[in-house]
């Protein structure tokens, strides 16, 4: 399988049958997936390409992704609250807890500290995890304790659901989002500890992915951390 970063908390995977696109955002002039950007070519080739949205965001979802359409036959999958955008296309949407199987690749959605959902991928033996928009969202030096120790509590109830039921994780993307400053990489850690993936790729971070040796040293005993920052790189996972 291979990883292409395309920007934000966007992603392409990749297989010989099947094409992937996860949270598809910033469609900016580029030459394809070499630089981060979907083009018509980019989807010829495969048995299936399934585009997923987990939720309505603009930074998670670009309505352009409904004209590839035109292309080929695409299989949406999309977080239950873009149904209200009541868009013209043949979409299925999800709720937590819900599944759908295109070929051998099995989506299942969880919930979100946000909108929409998260979303569980299983092909054949690899289990991928994407989190949208669930993380540990509060902000140290602005929220009251209060909401701090009830952001903790629904992220906590969040991750109980899914150490119970998506175990083991093979790949995590997981946000880092710098505008929580002193508490970027909180939801991260707790997530890795809790879930144990064997390769964790952060996302949600922009244009700027700040890491600390102190947070690498945090992580190493629950995950490998692999960073790809710059739309079009790309990994190899076997």
């Amino acid at each position: 399988m291979k990883i292409t970063y395309l920007y934000n908390s966007g992603f392409a995977l990749s297989w010989p049958d099947h094409l992937v696109i996860i949270d598809y955002c910033k469609d900016t002039p580029g030459k394809g997936l070499a630089d981060g950007v979907i083009r018509p070519e980019d989807l010829r080739g495969y048995k299936y390409v399934t585009v997923l949205a987990s939720h309505g965001h603009s930074d998670h979802f670009n309505p352009c992704i409904l004209e590839w359409a035109k292309q080929r036959k695409i299989h949406y999958v999309f977080g239950y609250d873009i149904a209200q955008k009541n868009l013209k296309a043949e979409v299925t949407y999800l709720r937590p807890g819900q599944s759908v199987s295109i070929g051998d690749l099995d989506i299942t959605a969880y919930g979100s500290t946000d909108e929409g959902v998260s979303f569980h991928l299983r092909k054949k033996d690899i289990s991928i995890f994407h989190a949208g928009d669930l993380n540990n969202w509060h902000w140290q030096e602005e929220s009251t304790p209060q909401e701090i120790a009830e952001a903790g509590a629904w992220f906590q109830c969040e991750l109980d659901v899914i150490r119970l039921h998506a175990l083991p994780l093979d790949i995590a993307f997981f946000p880092i989002d710098p505008r929580m400053k002193t508490d970027i990489y909180r939801g991260a850690l707790q997530f890795a500890e809790a879930t144990h993936p064997t390769r964790l790729i952060p996302m949600h971070f922009g244009s700027q992915l700040p890491l600390t040796r102190k947070f690498l040293n945090a992580i190493s005993p629950y995950s490998w951390l692999t960073c790809i920052t710059n739309p079009g790189d790309t990994i190899e996972v076997k």
